[in-house]
């Protein structure tokens, strides 16, 4: 087969993969962000669910235990993604306005210690850091909609994508 024919088809499948996945994105956010959550839960419960028997019927030991403990918390953490899968949009939130809080927290810090070294831009890290510790609060205080705002900017950029590989696909010379 042609190398170009191919990369022009593998272009054509990505453009339009991204296209669909990228409207469904934008268009019902917490329904994608629900599925992914119910699959996640999916993937958490049969491991933990199997890693639960085979602790009850495998031999005694510290070890089984560890398998045991592992194993109910992945079914527990399962069970609760499928169960109320909004948990899993609050904790992706809150996990990344801790993340911006911190950041923003060391910025500041960072920032009075070039202070006191006597950096003449000392401010422009203090300022970055108030402004970052001031949207990591945002975050957290607003975690599903903010999640459901970054789904939708994730699924703007995989429209972008598409229409980018699209445009390859139908401008690639042979």
């Amino acid at each position: 087969m042609n190398i170009f024919k191919f990369t022009r088809q593998v272009y054509l499948i990505q453009g339009f993969l991204f296209l669909l996945f990228g409207i469904l994105f934008v268009a019902a956010p917490e329904s994608i962000l629900f599925g992914i959550s119910i699959y996640l839960g999916v993937l958490a419960l049969i491991p933990g669910v199997v890693m639960i028997v085979v602790a009850l019927l495998g031999r005694s030991g510290s070890a089984m235990g560890m398998v045991l403990v592992w194993g109910l918390m992945l079914a527990l953490l399962g069970l609760l993604l499928i169960v109320k899968p909004e948990i899993m949009a609050i904790l992706l939130a809150l996990f990344i306005g801790l993340w911006v809080l911190f950041n923003g927290i060391a910025q500041i810090r960072n920032a009075l210690l070039k202070k006191s070294e006597g950096w003449n831009n000392w401010w422009i890290r203090l300022v970055a850091g108030i402004v970052l510790t001031v949207f990591g609060l945002l975050i957290m205080s607003n975690a599903f909609t903010t999640t459901v705002i970054l789904t939708i900017w994730f699924g703007a950029l995989m429209i972008a994508s598409g229409i980018y590989y699209l445009i390859m696909a139908f401008t690639l010379k042979d």
